[in-house]
């Protein structure tokens, strides 16, 4: 199943209201997000409007420490950044 945009919101919506309660009012301090999906070109401005809070594709060489030898493409970033996403996440 392929979400559309309206499909993203609709996740997106619970997930927002949730950390505004558990946050008290205030705000993330920033989302970092990753997509596969060049289709969802507005995922920047949903993700800001719905948190309040600015938003940044994840940079996955500053997030995960990673051996300065090595060689990776922007092809390759993108295909291993959820994954490492992921991994980081449930390490928490």
């Amino acid at each position: 199943v392929i979400y559309s945009e309206d499909d993203l919101l609709r996740e997106i919506i619970p997930t927002a209201i949730y950390y505004r309660e558990k946050l008290k009012g205030s705000s993330l301090e920033r989302i970092y997000y990753r997509s596969l999906r060049p289709d969802l070109i507005h995922l920047r401005e949903l993700l800001e409007e719905q948190f309040e809070a600015p938003t940044e594709p994840l940079n996955l060489r500053s997030a995960v420490g990673v051996a300065e030898n090595l060689k990776m493409d922007a092809a390759l970033a993108d295909s291993v950044g959820a994954a490492a996403g992921a991994a980081l996440g449930s390490a928490a």
